[in-house]
């Protein structure tokens, strides 16, 4: 088997090579850790311009669709300079759930935003109690008007300390039987 690089992706990871080396030293890091949000949003922002936030978002959604080869580039280099920004948690993970679950009118209203940079997501997935148990989770969706209502306390905000829109999960009840799972998501601009 041949494990290389195809032709883009060698020039994806020697792009984003020179640009960690080049705007992500050790000082920077440093300065954008101590600043509000946690993370530098200039080099984010150079990361969506140059297409990287938009790898793992559906062609359909304004994004590269990428493969998880391109993924696996982009988060080794990533990790590699130690970069701050919220890649796994906002594009793979916000970004994974809303192509996973989310319906077409959510997936229109989020994705296309979310590969511009203009758009974080966060998980809040985990409760208090509930162990890594979705199926005991207490934090309720409800309807409400023009939409849905999450009630409940979730402890584990993935993404969170950046201020973005969420993606939660709650139950909700269909006849009598409680359904855990259900994805709620609600955006908010990053910019």
């Amino acid at each position: 088997m041949d494990f290389s690089l195809s032709d883009e992706q060698q020039m994806l990871q020697d792009m984003l090579v020179r640009l960690v080396r080049e705007h992500y030293t050790f000082e920077q890091r440093d300065r954008a850790q101590r600043s509000e949000p946690g993370f530098s949003e200039a080099f984010r922002s150079q990361l969506a311009e140059l297409g990287v936030l938009a790898v793992p978002i559906d062609e359909a959604h304004g994004g590269m669709g990428g493969s998880g080869i391109d993924t696996l580039v982009v988060m080794q280099e990533l990790g590699r300079g130690l970069c701050l920004e919220p890649f796994l948690e906002s594009q793979l993970l916000g970004g994974g759930l809303v192509q996973a679950l989310g319906n077409q009118t959510q997936c229109e209203a989020l994705l296309s935003e979310l590969a511009t940079g203009e758009l974080l997501l966060a998980v809040a997935s985990e409760e208090p109690h509930t162990h890594y148990r979705p199926e005991w989770t207490e934090t309720r969706a409800e309807q409400a008007a023009g939409g849905w209502r999450l009630t409940g306390r979730k402890s584990v905000v993935i993404g969170g300390c950046a201020r973005p829109a969420g993606a939660g999960s709650g139950a909700h009840r269909r006849g009598a039987r409680r359904q855990a799972g259900a994805v709620a998501v609600c955006g908010r601009p990053h910019r």
